[in-house]
């Protein structure tokens, strides 16, 4: 499934089409409408996000109506996440260690202000 719903959002036209459905479900006409696209085309487009499970149909009257289902991006965004996730958490554990090293740094200047006869570990 993340394959299918990948390949949906790669395409610009179909990621207009997902951001026109985030704010309610709208009438293929409607879709249609907003591209200076063909008609048949934008109908390719919202098979392949129909396919995908990114977006549902429901005929109303003679209109089908497509809305979205964006529990079908859940499985990508969560794939996206942890190529990301590892960089911020090294990142993350890279900053505690500056900090870390800072404060000891602090640390010991301090102590050495203190107490400049002592030798500390690093002195030698």
């Amino acid at each position: 499934m993340l394959d299918l719903v990948a390949g949906a959002v790669a395409d610009p036209v179909r990621r207009q089409i997902l951001e026109m459905l985030r704010t309610g479900p709208l009438p293929a006409g409607e879709i249609a409408n907003r591209f200076s696209i063909t008609r048949p085309a934008i109908s390719r487009h919202l098979r392949v996000l129909r396919e995908s499970g990114l977006v549902r149909d429901e005929t109303v009257g003679r209109q089908r109506v497509y809305a979205l289902d964006p529990d079908r991006l859940t499985e990508l965004s969560e794939w996206v996440a942890s190529m990301v996730a590892p960089v911020a958490a090294w990142e993350h554990r890279l900053d505690a260690l500056e900090t870390e090293v800072y404060r000891t740094r602090r640390e010991r200047r301090t102590e050495h202000e203190a107490h400049p006869d002592r030798k500390t570990g690093s002195d030698g």
